[in-house]
């Protein structure tokens, strides 16, 4: 009978601290996150807009950059989201109410997200600076998962590409960014991202509002889970103004974008928005203006 008491003890014991390294752990996987996240945000240097730098693009991609930056005071250099929405983590599950946070540049990106219902609860963050690539979860703060490998650096790398529409400085001509015409409303981002190319399609009106984004993103949403190349786009329903800079702030994000598979599996809506180099953080109390988007 003593035998079995001090086994019972030993394994609560060893119960006990195994749940107190997770928390650890985990307390210590939200701070290195946060670090990153801080790490991204930098400020602008000042340089203003200047129209003459969309001259030769193609003209949707006028349309857009002169739309979108001719309102700004200066260029930001980086970005910070916050996002309420929905997302579904594959597509034979229910949608469940998420939020996100995004801090973003032309070369790194961290977004953090945070799912919490009777079923589940979920916090994890996807981080690329530096040419890698990594993503972290935490299932119930107790249960890690974490993987960073050529797969999801050359993933996340597509992303931080599609993701410079939030910031549509970086999007302007420059060493790493050309532009190649497609017609009258469409065009091509043509991004070198440390040493890869990433081709961005934007479909923009007649008045410069962006429409869609689309990109060749390395991903598993695959029937037998193998990384491949992916139609990757979303759908812009809404913009928001933001220190005179037009930012999407409604979208639906899907995987095998625009085929007959389409996965619809994120709706973002934007809840707050700062830019890095202009006049601070904006937000509705400052006068930050919304515009319904076109769709498709």
């Amino acid at each position: 009978m003593r035998i079995v008491l001090y086994l019972l003890i030993g394994v609560g014991v060893a119960v006990l601290a195994a749940a107190l390294t997770l928390k650890f752990m985990h307390g210590r996987d939200v701070e290195f996150v946060e670090r990153r996240f801080e790490e991204v945000l930098r400020p602008g240097d000042g340089a203003r807009f200047d129209p003459t730098a969309l001259e030769g693009l193609p003209a949707p991609a006028r349309r857009w950059l002169a739309a979108t930056l001719s309102g700004a005071d200066s260029l930001p250099a980086s970005v910070e989201l916050t996002f309420s929405g929905r997302i579904r983590l594959s597509p034979d599950q229910p949608w469940i109410e998420c939020r996100t946070r995004h801090a973003l540049a032309r070369d790194r990106f961290v977004w953090r997200v945070s799912v919490e219902t009777d079923d589940i609860e979920l916090e994890g963050a996807e981080l690329y600076a530096d040419g890698q690539g990594e993503v972290r979860y935490w299932l119930r703060r107790f249960l890690p998962s974490t993987r960073h490998d050529a797969d999801i650096t050359r993933s996340l790398r597509g992303r931080l590409a599609l993701d410079r529409v939030f910031l549509p400085s970086s999007l302007l001509p420059a060493d790493d960014v050309a532009w190649e015409p497609i017609d009258d409303r469409r065009a091509v981002a043509v991004l070198t991202v440390d040493g890869a190319e990433e081709r961005i399609e934007l479909t923009v009106a007649p008045d410069g509002t962006l429409e869609h984004v689309t990109i060749r993103r390395w991903g598993h949403r695959t029937d037998d889970d193998v990384f491949t190349d992916i139609p990757f786009g979303a759908e812009i329903l809404e913009h928001r103004t933001v220190d005179g800079i037009r930012i999407p702030s409604k979208l639906r994000v899907s995987w095998w974008d625009r085929t007959e598979r389409e996965e619809e599996f994120f709706e973002p809506v934007l809840e707050r928005a700062e830019v890095g180099g202009g006049g601070g953080g904006s937000n509705e109390s400052k006068g930050e203006q919304r515009e319904q988007g076109r769709g498709r």
